[in-house]
């Protein structure tokens, strides 16, 4: 008890004293800072502890306690025989043991406290502390018991017999080998472990105590952990590190960086619908869209030579562009009958829908566009919708009839017409351009030069059109209504980085979402328009606003309208997506599936199938140039099997005798497919009805390998061209499909 207070108070002392200089001199709390404190503590606590030992050796040694009464006794001979310096006999060999213990110890303690984090307060607080100190004192005893050995060896010996360490070691080495050197480890491992923790918890309970009373301060109450912040801490961003809670400057640089990257990847996910909105404006007014009556229609249907997120193959497009800042209220007469039309604003918000979903119900009609803040009359006779924004993108769907475009387009020719409501007294000639066909770009950007195409909206459109929170977010990376967007090299460094991070997100929630909107249990058919809310708001504004969601669908798809959301039988269109396989493995252009439409489509217009590029997101590039097929326009070629099932096939090139059922696809490219139904009925709504999954198709070489064993089973049965177990030419296994019974094909 003697002995061991002051040693204790020395270690302690020494280590924290040694940690305060480390501290001033810039080293931050760490493992090693710790353990190098702890080092140095050996000189002090040796310097203090050494006499004791030698009294505590001496009276423990059997051969030397005879000579001594007590342990003063011991002492005084020591001291009168011996001389002062005997009491450090083996000084050397406890400073090196001292600072080796004290060292992994004092290590040990900030390293388990890393990763134990914060203790809590009270009890629980200081029994995290008692495990720490326990398992920190039998790691650093498995270290130091051997010197610990070797010391008490010296110190047992009369002045007659003086030894040092490295004799000391070797003798204890030949006496008994490895094993000598760690006798009674296992109650010496106890001892100090036990004796660490219990140091360790006094020391810091003590040590808290000490400070609030040497401060003369009152006792304002303990500071939780949780509220501090540590020295050091390991991060995606490396090691930041503090001091007393302030960021050094290497910290402060880091931080910084993360700040600026993580709002320009938060812009990207925010603007995408923006940034779409504009690459469409930007692609229509490249291509002649200069004017209000100007009107773009797909006479002869979209191909996959124009780039447009998710365009259709079925439908004739009539599409142009409202600039309401210079025209001001702007009207657009919608002939009956024809199909739907949508107006967005230049963040694909919904502004009206007209036609069928609209309020005019295919009976057409005049549609009134007022321009943010309109304060003035409006005449009577019109739908009247204002929008947020002074672009606004319109376009409308024509049917096929009979699976031609040609009335649909003179519909759109002879009676769409759009002009300024200034001019309503005398509407300027309509212009229609025919673009089918037409090589346009309508696609934003996924490197920097998105962010350039964000500032330009912001710049033209009113400060209010979006919320404060998401132009508080476009500031801080330098996009503001009435400046220049001029990033300087670092900013438009991590800018990019931002892109290119934002462009990774948004093509993980479009084709592997985490909360995966299935449409059916089980299975790959996926929707776009997730949440059923045109607002993007979750469970009725509760969740807020479904960010991935939004991102999902415009970065794959444009057209945003209520109608998209609403039950509405045989009236619209609903869509489902698909991207993976039966396998949930995604679609590669060099392979072979099939997909098979059960009986009875519930379309009452027709159904489509169309492949896109999962680059572009636009139609896939083929020499097929329209790759798709839908039961209107190839009704005369698409087969359907004897059960009233379509089974449409996709491949590099057309499987002899499915011709008609055929999509293209392309080796080394990757696609997805989308299924429209237009006039969906109830059976798709109440999901009676469910689409097959996407099928890869085994080679046949890999059937007739994979088939062995059934043909070993079912050989009586197998047409004879198909009886020997050697593999058969390619054309032998197509003919001989024709006579294999639904079940062994299947089995097969």
């Amino acid at each position: 008890m003697v002995g061991n207070v002051p040693t204790r108070t020395a270690m302690f002392a020494g280590k924290d004293f040694s940690s305060r200089i480390l501290e001033s001199n810039g080293y931050q709390r760490s493992c090693a800072r710790e353990g190098v404190a702890g080092f140095c503590s050996g000189l002090p606590e040796a310097l203090v502890t050494t006499p004791f030992q030698v009294v505590k050796v001496r009276m423990q040694s059997k051969e030397l306690v005879q000579f001594y009464r007590n342990d003063f006794d011991c002492l005084v001979k020591v001291l009168s025989e011996e001389g002062t310096m005997a009491l450090f006999t083996g000084l050397s060999t406890t400073v090196i043991r001292n600072s080796v213990w004290n060292g992994i110890y004092f290590g040990a303690i900030a390293k388990l406290s890393d990763w134990s984090g914060p203790g809590p307060d009270g009890l629980a607080g200081e029994i995290q502390n008692l495990v720490t100190g326990l398992c920190a004192g039998i790691v650093a005893t498995l270290f130091d018991a051997p010197l610990d050995v070797v010391k008490s060896r010296i110190q047992e010996s009369r002045p007659t017999a003086r030894r040092t360490l490295p004799a000391t070691l070797i003798e204890l080495s030949r006496e008994g080998g490895i094993p000598a050197l760690y006798k009674g480890f296992v109650p010496k491992a106890w001892r100090m472990g036990i004796g660490g923790a219990v140091g360790f918890v006094t020391f810091e309970f003590v040590h808290r105590r000490l400070e609030k009373a040497m401060s003369g301060a009152p006792d304002l109450g303990a500071v939780p952990d949780s509220i501090t912040t540590k020295d050091e801490y390991e991060t995606c961003l490396g090691q930041l590190s503090f001091r007393d809670g302030l960021p050094d400057d290497d910290t402060v640089q880091k931080v910084y960086d993360n700040l600026d990257r993580s709002r320009g990847v938060s812009a990207f996910l925010d603007m995408v619908p923006l940034a779409s909105l504009e690459a469409m404006r930007r692609g229509l007014v490249e291509n002649g869209m200069d004017a209000a009556n100007k009107v773009m229609i797909f006479e002869t249907l979209m191909d996959c030579s124009s780039l447009f997120l998710t365009g259709n193959t079925d439908t004739v497009y009539a599409t142009g562009l409202l600039n309401l800042q210079r025209d001001g209220p702007t009207v657009i007469e919608m002939p009956p009958s024809v199909g739907p039309c949508t107006v967005d604003d230049a963040f694909f918000r919904f502004v009206t829908d007209m036609g069928g979903p609209g309020p005019d119900r295919g009976a057409g009609g005049k549609y009134l566009i007022l321009p943010p803040g309109y304060k003035g009359s409006t005449p009577e006779g019109y739908y009247i919708a204002t929008s947020p924004t002074y672009t606004n993108w319109f376009v409308g769907r024509g049917f096929l009839r009979e699976g031609k475009p040609d009335h649909a387009a003179a519909e759109w020719r002879d009676k769409l017409k759009v002009y300024p409501l200034s001019a309503s007294g005398n509407p300027p000639k309509m212009e229609y351009l025919n673009i089918s066909g037409r090589v346009m770009n309508t696609i934003h950007a996924n490197d920097f030069s998105f962010f350039e195409e964000v500032n330009a909206v912001i710049q033209y459109e009113p400060i209010d059109f979006l919320e404060p929170e998401l132009r508080g977010n476009l500031a801080a990376i330098g996009i503001m209504k009435g400046k220049p967007f001029q990033p300087d090299e670092r900013m438009k460094a991590l800018l990019t980085e931002a892109a290119v991070i934002g462009n990774a997100t948004s093509r993980a929630i479009s084709f592997a979402p985490r909360d995966k909107p299935e449409i059916y249990e089980n299975s790959e058919w996926q929707s776009l328009f997730q949440g059923g809310d045109y607002h993007w708001l979750s469970h009725g504004g509760a969740g807020g606003r479904n960010k991935d969601a939004r991102t999902r669908f415009f970065y794959v798809a444009t057209v945003n309208s209520a109608a998209m959301i609403l039950k509405m039988v045989g009236v619209g269109s609903q869509y489902a997506m698909a991207s993976r396989d039966s396998e949930h493995k995604y679609l590669d252009g060099a392979k072979t599936y099939t997909l098979t439409l059960p009986p009875n489509v519930p379309a009452k217009d027709f159904w489509s199938l169309v492949v896109y590029d999962t680059q572009t997101r636009s139609m896939l590039k083929t020499k097929q140039l329209f790759p798709s097929r839908n039961s209107v326009a190839h009704a005369a070629e698409i087969k359907q099997s004897p059960d009233g099932s379509t089974t449409v096939w996709f491949a590099p090139s057309a499987p002899p005798g499915h011709e008609g059922n055929w999509i293209q696809t392309v080796p080394g490219k990757m696609w997805f497919l989308l299924l429209r139904l237009y006039g969906p009925l109830e059976p798709w709504f109440d999901k009676t009805w469910r689409p097959g999954e996407i099928v890869e198709v085994v080679e046949p070489e890999d059937f007739v390998e994979a088939s062995v064993l059934v043909w070993t089973l079912v050989a009586p049965e197998l047409p004879s061209c198909l009886r020997s177990l050697e593999a058969p030419p390619v054309h032998s296994v197509e003919v001989c499909e024709e006579e294999l019974s639904g079940d062994v094909y299947a089995t097969g």
